[in-house]
C-alpha cells in the first residue's frame, strides 16, 4: 500500500475474503462451472434408473451407505438386495457406472443441487426419501423429502416431477428409498460441488503460480 492507497494486487487479494465469494477459487472445491453462482445451470447430471421386479413386496435401497461402506442394500450395477435381504432389485447408472458413483462418494463428498424423478406408478411418488447422519455416539435427526408434494396442478398425473431440495452424498450419510411392487423409477440428479482433496494440490500449485505471474506483472 502506497501512500494509503491499495496497488491492484492487494485489492485483489483484499476481494477475495469477502463473504461474497463465490467459491470458485476454492482449491478444495471442484465445479463444473465457475463457482456457486451457476452451479445449477452448469451442474452436471447423473442418471439413474431402478426397478423392483418383486410384484407384491416393496423393496428398500440405499442410495449412500453411511459408514458401512458394504451395507445391505446399497445401490449397485445389475441386480442387488434390498436392506433387508429381499431380492427383485436392479439398477442402471449413466454417463458413469454405479460402482464408480459409489466409489466417488466414499472418497469426495458431492452436493445434489435437486433432483427429477419420473415413474408410471403414481403411489411411487409418495415414497419418502430418508436422509441421516450416521454417527456411532449418537442418534442424528432424519431429514424426509417427499418428491410428492412438489407435483402441481399443472402436472397433476406427477409422471415428473422436479424436487428443488439440495442434500449431500458423503461417506457418513445414509440415505434410503423404498420402491413400490413392479416399479421402475427414473432419477436425473443434478451434481454441485464436490469436496475433493484429490485435485486441491494441482489447483493449489496451479493459484500460487498464476498469482506469482500477476505479481511480476503489476510489479
Amino acid at each position: 500500500m502506497r501512500n494509503g492507497l491499495m496497488s491492484p494486487a492487494e485489492l485483489a487479494q483484499a476481494a477475495d475474503g469477502l463473504t461474497y465469494n463465490f467459491g470458485g477459487n476454492d482449491e478444495f472445491l471442484e465445479f463444473t462451472g465457475d463457482g456457486f453462482a451457476d452451479a445449477i445451470s452448469k451442474g452436471s447430471v447423473y442418471n439413474l434408473r431402478v426397478t423392483n421386479a418383486d410384484t407384491t413386496n416393496k423393496r428398500t435401497m440405499l442410495f449412500c451407505p453411511g459408514l458401512i461402506v458394504n451395507a445391505a442394500g446399497l445401490m449397485t450395477e445389475g441386480a442387488f438386495n434390498d436392506t433387508a435381504g429381499g431380492s427383485g432389485l436392479s439398477a442402471a447408472g449413466t454417463p458413469f457406472s454405479l460402482a464408480y458413483f459409489n466409489a466417488l462418494v466414499q472418497r469426495a463428498p458431492i452436493m445434489i443441487l435437486g433432483f427429477k424423478i419420473a415413474t408410471t406408478n403414481a403411489v411411487q411418488l409418495d415414497e419418502i426419501m430418508t436422509i441421516t447422519k450416521d454417527s456411532p455416539f449418537k442418534q442424528n435427526e432424519s431429514r424426509l423429502i417427499n418428491p410428492g408434494v412438489y407435483a402441481s396442478e399443472a402436472n397433476p398425473n406427477g409422471q415428473l416431477i422436479t424436487v428443488p431440495s439440495a442434500f449431500q452424498l458423503d461417506f457418513q450419510t445414509k440415505i434410503s428409498y423404498g420402491i413400490q411392487p413392479s416399479t421402475t423409477v427414473n432419477f436425473i440428479f443434478v451434481i454441485g460441488p464436490s469436496l475433493n482433496n484429490a485435485t486441491a494440490l494441482t489447483n493449489k500449485v496451479n493459484n500460487i503460480a498464476a498469482g506469482q505471474v500477476a505479481k511480476n506483472f503489476i510489479g
